[in-house]
């Protein structure tokens, strides 16, 4: 399984306004998660489809202090296909997908 993960700080305490902020961050974060998720399934090399349908965005969720949302792939074979293997060269769907995305990620978050 392949997990990326984005965390987001609302301060050193939960106080109104981090409330406020953070009720606007999780949707953000879940937005920009599921962007990248579709992306990833679009270009992802696809044999029999298990990787594609692994793919998926992970609901946003404050962890501490922090908001953390995921793109992960749970097919097995997603971290050979995405990083490599000494026989068989890389074939990056999950890195790509956030680059590509990076600049819809940024304005999701300066809504």
């Amino acid at each position: 399984m392949i997990r990326a993960t984005a965390t987001w700080e609302p301060g050193d305490y939960m106080g109104v306004l981090d409330r406020i902020v953070a009720g606007r961050v999780v949707p953000a974060v879940d937005r920009s998660t599921d962007l990248v998720a579709k992306y990833a399934r679009i270009i992802v090399a696809v044999d029999t489809g298990e990787l594609r349908d692994s793919t998926h965005a992970v609901p946003a969720e404050i962890i501490g202090m922090q908001v953390v949302g995921a793109v992960e792939a749970t097919a097995g074979h997603a971290p050979f296909i995405e990083f490599g293997t000494y026989k068989m060269a890389a074939q990056p769907f999950l890195r790509p997908s956030l680059d590509v995305c990076s600049g819809a990620i940024l304005e999701e978050f300066e809504r």
